[in-house]
């Protein structure tokens, strides 16, 4: 196994825990559905396994609005399920990593409550003012949900900051007695046997000190060096939607392992709305340039809306002409609420595009159900339509539950194209050339490649991506047409995949929205 600031040899699967699996029926998925499904995931070539929020919660915001962060839900499970998940996930050769929610709180969390009353302790524990105080950038996450990112508080008559949602008041990290407190977070979870923690919404934790420049990030330093204390192999992952000559402040030193950013994933949605490679193409070369490529981790699709703030209002029009071209498909001017698979169809675009995924520097991030292609929910309010629950067979609600209902969001319609009827692990397990065994594949070819420690050269090529390394090379075709290989693949080399549509059995060309790998060293 690799450590992410090396680009690690396996890939990030991401799991929400209550719409994994339900293990005792009450029709939430839970800790045990996780551990119960451990060697589903090992056999994907996965290294990490990312929980999303499991922790103590009023589930306003999918588990982030946090009451207590060293508490299961008891919906989702006990402290002693988590110690048994962790066991079973290392015995299977996986890292376990949760996330760090240390921006901000629920407004039901007992600090808050002993905040709001003035509290001597607490009170410096959030921000607060007697009138709101407007800067330049500071506007709301959510446009048109929120009116600013200030909430007036009944209780204390002040103000208090809210990046996110008015129920979930902003820490203030400035302060030693919350520093204190999240280091305890992270040591609390690192002591049970996590492996690594994703630092959620990271730019904007408060953690700015008066008089003192550097402390916003050193903040990062205080908390490595505690957590070292603990296990000096946690690793840690920030995420930062920002240009990739910001991210050096967040990767100096040990501050963090890795960053999740969004440039390489802003850049892979215009690439594919034009249907040639030039902006990821760059993209790329922005991000080797600034930082070191190995230490991002890339992904096509989040949990979330399908942010595009990074390109400009023409390219992200662009976009959402291509992918989502109803206004209800689209939110907050920025983003789409689309799925990966219903905005390129469950074909050879899809593929191809995992692909990509798989090629690219640092470490790859697919979230459950992505490796089967799912699909979405676009009934559902907001940011969480793709958030569904796995499914597993074709069965009473996908196998994700026994429950005759659920309190959380059910799988896609049996009939749909995505829905379980058609869409599900056993019936993708009977395909050797489905989505699901796609990925495998893909996961084996990249370990293969990240064995060798190799940086990663991209460039355009028209309408071809090429991928290099020392000694491998894959090219993928952004249209949907084939198109003449320079130079051909070479007879002997080792193909990992190509589809064989369209003249791809002679090597002079790659099928419409297809890709190869091979390994150079067979060429010589």
């Amino acid at each position: 196994m690799g450590r992410l600031r090396d680009g690690s040899s396996g890939f990030i699967y991401g799991v929400d825990v209550p719409r994994f699996r339900d293990a005792d029926g009450d029709g939430f998925g839970d800790l045990r559905g996780v551990a119960e499904r451990i060697p589903y995931i090992a056999s994907l070539g996965a290294e990490w396994v990312w929980l999303l929020p499991f922790y103590l919660s009023e589930r306003r915001d999918n588990g982030y609005d946090v009451t207590d962060h060293t508490e299961v839900d008891p919906r989702l499970g006990t402290l002693d399920d988590f110690d048994a998940l962790v066991g079973r996930a290392h015995r299977y050769g996986l890292k376990i990593m949760l996330d760090l929610v240390v921006q901000h709180t629920s407004d039901r969390h007992p600090w808050f409550l002993a905040s709001r009353r003035h509290d001597e302790r607490y009170h410096d524990y959030y921000i607060w003012s007697d009138v709101p105080v407007h800067e330049d950038g500071d506007a709301t996450i959510f446009p048109g949900e929120e009116d600013g990112v200030w909430q007036e508080d009944p209780v204390t008559r002040q103000f208090y900051h809210h990046r996110f949602y008015s129920s979930e008041p902003d820490l203030n990290a400035g302060s030693p007695a919350v520093r204190e407190e999240i280091i305890g977070i992270a040591m609390f979870w690192a002591r049970r046997g996590a492996d690594g923690f994703r630092i959620d919404a990271a730019p904007h934790v408060h953690t700015a000190v008066a008089g003192h420049p550097g402390a916003p990030f050193s903040f990062y330093d205080e908390l490595r060096v505690a957590l070292d204390e603990v296990n000096a192999d946690v690793e840690l992952m920030a995420e930062v939607d920002a240009h990739p000559r910001q991210m050096n402040d967040y990767l100096t030193g040990r501050r963090v392992d890795a960053i999740l950013g969004f440039t390489w994933n802003n850049a892979a949605y215009l690439a594919l709305a034009r249907d040639e490679p030039g902006p990821l193409a760059g993209a790329s070369g922005s991000i080797a340039e600034h930082t070191d490529a190995r230490r991002w981790v890339t992904f096509i699709r989040n949990a979330d809306e399908l942010d595009l703030e990074q390109l400009t209002d023409a390219e992200r029009q662009e976009v959402f002409e291509r992918f989502a071209p109803e206004g209800r498909m689209q939110l907050y001017g920025r983003g789409i609420r689309r799925g990966w698979a219903p905005m390129l169809g469950r074909e050879n675009r899809y593929r191809m595009s995992l692909s990509l995924l798989f090629a690219a520097p640092g470490t790859p991030l697919l979230m459950h159900g992505q490796e089967l292609g799912m699909g979405d929910d676009l009934g559902v309010d907001g940011r969480s339509s793709v958030r569904l629950a796995m499914q597993w067979t074709s069965g009473h609600l996908g196998g994700f539950s026994e429950a005759s209902t659920s309190g959380m969001m059910l799988p896609a319609q049996a009939s749909s194209e995505f829905g379980y009827a058609n869409v599900s692990v056993a019936e993708e397990e009977s395909h050797a050339d489905s989505i699901l065994n796609t990925v495998r594949e893909l996961a084996r070819v990249r370990a293969a490649r990240v064995a060798h420690g190799d940086d990663v050269n991209v460039r355009a090529e028209g309408p071809l991506l090429v991928t290099e390394t020392t000694n491998s090379r894959s090219l993928h075709n952004f249209r949907d047409e084939p198109e003449r290989v320079p130079g051909g693949v070479p007879s002997a080399a080792s193909v990992s995949r190509i589809p064989r549509e369209a003249g791809g059995e002679t090597g002079d060309e790659l099928a419409g929205y297809g890709y190869v790998f091979w390994t150079t060293e067979e060429e010589r």
